[in-house]
């Protein structure tokens, strides 16, 4: 626990410069929650496709008569025809008796010779299954972390315009960032969401297998321990990819280079932030709750008790998956901002000096006491000001 109390605040003065610039640039807010939107459309485009794709393979039973009166069915990939009576037809009555068409065995025949066909789709059928569904989950994956990676690129560009200030490149203001994520880096994005989505996909997939095979079990374990290494390479790779504009893959060696030259590696492990973001999150959701519930209560003490009750939960409820939300887009974001202070530290401390002399202070006096070793070694003691 004391260990804990330790890093508490060597991770407040990341989380105050952080804030700093998310509060100098709050534009990216709004195109953070743009982009949300744009990801809720494509999911309602996805999940419809989902549906089709079910519809395809899963067809309901069709009966189709032809006119040499012969029933056709389809039920779930099974087929079959059936030879039937004629329509019987009375001109008197000036009506028309329909055929009742069934599967029972008193319907399949009524001439002299019964024809019944059958044909069975293969076990292949179960194969082309669970490839559609990984690929489907692969898609879902690829999407969602596309958009997300494109909320953290744009959010690696912005505290880098306010590391450098104007002295920056115009590759960090915030349009031409935008801009560099849906063009120029959009590839780099995308190739490297793709990764991540392939290993979940198959992560997903081994874990709905895992109960009744140990073999799955095992991998879908291995494969979590994957998912976790790229996701957090990730992370790093795009800032690395945003300030300074290369591939991903090169991008991914820089960045393990330069913090193997600070000695950073599990420095950039031990901080907190993560965890205080995601306090901050439930209670921002919590507290919009209580808000919700009592607005509702309010203005509905005179109703039925049972409807009010109902209302008073549902705006609860509401009021936290709001609160939630745009907490988690801020958070998001902020988080972004405390990495990219890491990879704007390791590169060039010396330019937020010409910028934001007071967040420079408080950064090397924060490393100085907690990472004394890291910091002189690191060479920065003669380099600042």
């Amino acid at each position: 626990m004391s260990c804990v109390w330790k890093r508490i605040p060597f991770a407040e003065v990341h989380l105050r410069v952080g804030c700093a610039a998310l509060h100098s640039h709050p534009s990216v807010i709004l195109i953070a929650l743009f982009i949300f939107i744009v990801q809720f459309l494509w999911f309602i485009c996805w999940f419809l496709m989902v549906l089709g794709i079910m519809h395809a393979m899963n067809g309901p039973m069709v009966l189709v008569a032809n006119k040499d009166t012969a029933v056709t069915t389809d039920i779930y990939g099974t087929s079959a025809v059936y030879a039937t009576k004629p329509m019987p037809f009375n001109a008197n009555r000036y009506e028309t008796k329909r055929p009742i068409y069934g599967i029972t065995q008193n319907s399949i025949s009524y001439n002299t010779q019964r024809k019944s066909l059958y044909h069975r789709e293969p076990q292949d059928n179960q194969v082309l299954r669970s490839i559609v569904g990984f690929l489907l989950l692969l898609s879902w994956y690829w999407g969602a972390n596309t958009f997300k990676n494109i909320v953290h690129f744009v959010s690696a560009c912005t505290l880098g315009r306010w590391w450098f200030g104007n002295n920056g490149e115009q590759q960090y203001l915030l349009g031409t960032s935008t801009k560099r994520a849906f063009t120029t880096n959009f590839g780099t994005i995308s190739f490297g969401s793709l990764v991540e989505a392939l290993v979940k996909a198959a992560r997903s997939s081994a874990e709905r297998e895992s109960r009744s095979n140990i073999l799955a079990c095992v991998a879908a374990c291995l494969l979590r321990i994957l998912e976790k290494m790229i996701g957090y390479m990730n992370d790093w790779a795009f800032i690395y990819s945003a300030l300074t504009g290369q591939s991903y893959i090169e991008a991914s060696r820089s960045f393990i280079e330069l913090f193997k030259k600070r000695g950073w590696t599990m420095i950039i492990n031990d901080t907190l932030i993560g965890h205080a973001l995601g306090m901050i999150n439930l209670m921002v959701g919590l507290t919009s709750a209580v808000i919700g519930g009592v607005l509702v209560y309010i203005f509905t003490r005179n109703s039925i008790e049972g409807d009010a009750i109902t209302t008073i939960t549902i705006a609860a409820v509401l009021g936290f998956l709001i609160g939630f939300l745009f907490s988690s887009i801020t958070t998001t974001i902020l988080s972004s901002c405390v990495r990219t202070v890491f990879v704007c530290f390791a590169l060039n401390p010396a330019a937020l000096g010409a910028t934001h002399p007071e967040h420079l202070q408080r950064l090397t006096k924060a490393w100085s006491k907690f990472y004394p070793t890291e910091f002189t070694a690191s060479g920065y003691v003669d380099q600042l000001p």
